[in-house]
């Protein structure tokens, strides 16, 4: 018999209310369709919501609709990467572009965009000022303004970046600005003055199973530019080449692709990070591996790589791969292995890293890589190793359930240098999240963690596609940690992934809702499962044991039915193929357990109506469906741990059990 007294999750989720104002180019932001005009949209002249959030924004002035001609105007070294961008914009929005260079006569053109640097380009700065739009001079790395507006009859658009990211995220935001209006796209009267809370955003692919395929990983590198990462770690523990034989050289055609990975990187200002992690086997005092790793990191920085991590992740210290460290070291231990780590990464920065000179310091992830206890070998790296070397932390556990302020500034204490969260969340390689997909937002990470740490990067789930779920939420975090709104965000990542068709929004967040949980080692997840529908069926009992069976049942019906149809809405809704096939074996299950949750809902009716026979028939429907549903696996050969695909386990099968009971005179276990 299930508990009615489910647990209170109302200040978890509330259900999410449509927005009203649609941005016009969503869906051509993210460079998917040229769609016609969304149906959705509405007569307004709003603002549209904007993600990540930027960090002000004020009206200015009511806005003007898009012209069907406008000039561009860039300065000699203007981003080229930001040009194509708002190119492909305007086109997407039916306006005819005209280039023009700084140093030319303005054209007649009823609207002039300038886009570029304000110390490189004296025409973008006198356009912020006839914007009368200041410009702050220390305006930080990879920040931007952006302003809107009409003077002397003139409209002009600016997007002045502090450097070339900033610009490109300029014209990332500008995509997002546009919203419909009648026959022509309408420009909202803004300015923005925008940065990053964090300098590291981004992923790191470091997660066992399944390595990404090279399509999954150039389409992650777009979809970083769209959200405005800037991160991402190569660290695949199963490419072999990567770890386990991570002396050898990478073969031709690898290299060949991962060259391609660079370039794909550098056209959305994502620093590729290439990843070595030597610890399984490496003899520190050798100079034949010293060399080998210089050697891999060498033919890597001739594809254009200009970052690199050493790390020194889930390997033994308490002993050695060579005797030779015995010599060197003494005995094994946690402070042998502190020292002898501590000369690597120390003679690697100062060889390869600053001989170069155009190298980012060097980042590595120690071998005590979570909590804040303090330890001799941590004592080690923050007196010893070199002040330049980041270091990645898991949180207070390898799956934190949250991270605090109070937290993020003791570690930094702890290690003495600058701290990137790795975070372990939404990757699914451990036995807890055995047949899931994870996707929840961002949760319970407190405000204003920039004020310790340098960065984020997430640890995805072999699915990659499935992660831009988590990882667009993640993105606005560590773009704005102040103003971060996870219910919002969660909300905006349906946007994206539907191309702002309502429909679909609503069928992929019924479809989040039943993929919410979040497990950690232990018991105990960190994120509960289906907060929407368990809030939903907890009304529903209220009502039903109250003596208002019908109207329960009717109050439950229409989500229950967006449930049912929530895989065909994102099937036929959902441009991203990719996505797609990484969802497609949970939304099967959703589809059968969709089907049980209607047809339980139609029993109960028939129960009370007395109708035996249909109430038998209907339940032979149910314990059908979930038959099916419980014989759907993940796909064989992607996670490193498998199992039957989870559905909304512990609401939705329990509801349906209920109705069960309910119905039967003896008790059905149905649940996973």
């Amino acid at each position: 018999m299930m508990d009615r007294n489910y647990q209170d999750r109302r200040e978890v989720l509330k259900m999410i209310a449509a927005s009203g104002m649609l941005p016009l180019t969503q869906g051509l932001a993210r460079a998917r369709s040229n769609s016609s005009t969304q149906s959705q949209g509405r007569d307004q002249k709003t603002t549209p919501h904007l993600s990540p959030v930027p960090q002000s924004i004020e009206k200015q002035g009511q806005g003007f609709p898009l012209p069907a001609t406008a000039a561009l105007i860039s300065g000699e070294s203007t981003d080229t990467n930001a040009i194509r961008e708002l190119e492909e914009t305007l086109r997407s929005a039916d306006v005819r572009v005209q280039q023009e260079k700084s140093s030319s006569n303005q054209s007649g053109s009823p609207l002039s965009i300038y886009v570029g640097i304000p110390a490189e380009s004296p025409r973008v700065s006198d356009a912020l000022g006839q914007l009368d739009a200041s410009y702050p001079e220390d305006l930080q790395s990879e920040g931007y303004v952006l302003a809107t507006g009409q003077t002397d009859g003139k409209k002009r658009i600016v997007l002045a970046g502090s450097d070339e990211p900033g610009t490109f995220y300029a014209t990332q935001t500008f995509k997002q600005l546009l919203i419909d209006h009648q026959e022509r796209p309408w420009v909202p009267g803004v300015m923005i003055r925008d940065h990053p809370s964090m300098t590291r955003r981004g992923t790191i692919e470091g997660f066992y199973g399944s390595p990404w395929s090279h399509e999954e990983r150039l389409d992650q590198l777009g979809f970083y530019g769209d959200v405005k990462m800037n991160t991402y770690v190569y660290a695949p523990k199963d490419d072999p080449y990567h770890r386990e034989q991570w002396r050898e050289p990478y073969p031709s055609d690898r290299l060949s692709k991962i060259g391609e990975l660079v370039e794909k990187a550098d056209r959305n200002h994502v620093d590729f990070v290439f990843a070595l992690s030597p610890g399984t086997s490496i003899c520190y005092s050798s100079e034949s591996d010293y060399q080998a790793l210089l050697s891999k990191f060498e033919s890597l920085y001739d594809l254009g790589v200009r970052a690199f991590s050493i790390p020194l992740d889930d390997i033994d210290y308490t002993e050695w791969n060579c005797e030779a460290d015995q010599q060197e070291y003494g005995p094994p231990s946690p402070e042998t292995a502190a020292n002898a780590q501590v000369d690597l990464l120390n003679r690697v920065q100062r060889d390869f890293i600053e001989a170069h000179g155009d190298i980012e310091p060097l980042q590595t992830v120690p071998t005590e890589y979570s909590g804040l206890e303090r330890s001799s070998y941590k004592t080690i790296l923050e007196e010893d190793l070199a002040d330049e070397i980041t270091v990645m932390w898991t949180g207070t556990a390898v799956v934190p359930p949250e991270i605090t302020r109070e937290e993020a500034e003791q570690v930094h204490d702890l290690f003495g240098h600058d701290i990137v969260l790795w975070d372990n969340y939404p990757v699914n390689d451990f036995s807890q999240t055995a047949g899931r997909l994870l996707l929840a937002p961002y949760r319970k990470r407190e405000p204003n963690l920039s004020e310790h740490l340098a960065g984020i990067v997430s640890n995805p789930m072999n699915q990659a596609a499935a992660s831009k779920v988590a990882l667009f939420t993640i993105a606005d975090y560590t773009w704005n940690d102040i103003d971060y709104d996870s219910e919002q965000s969660w909300h905006e990542a349906a946007r994206y992934l539907a191309d702002d068709n309502e429909e679909t929004v609503q069928g992929l967040m019924a479809f989040f809702d039943l993929n919410h949980l979040a497990p950690r080692f232990g018991p105990d997840p960190w994120q509960p499962q289906a907060p929407i529908l368990s809030e939903k069926i907890a009304e529903f009992w209220t009502t039903y044991d109250g003596g208002e069976k019908g109207t329960a049942i009717n109050n439950l019906l229409p989500y229950a039915r967006l449930i049912a149809r929530s895989p065909q809405l994102i099937e036929n809704g959902v441009d991203d193929t990719l996505f797609i096939r990484d969802a497609d074996r949970w939304l099967e299950a959703t589809d059968l357990w969709g089907d049980a949750l209607v047809t339980s809902l139609q029993m109960l009716a028939a129960h009370i109506e007395g109708d035996d026979e249909r109430v038998q028939k209907l339940r032979n429907q149910i314990t059908d469906r979930v038959d099916q549903a419980q014989q759907i696996h993940s796909p064989p050969g992607e996670n490193r741990v498998e199992g039957v695909v989870k559905i909304g386990d512990g609401v939705l099968d329990v509801f349906i059990e209920e109705t069960l009971n309910q119905t039967g005179a003896s008790s059905i276990d149905i649940t996973h």
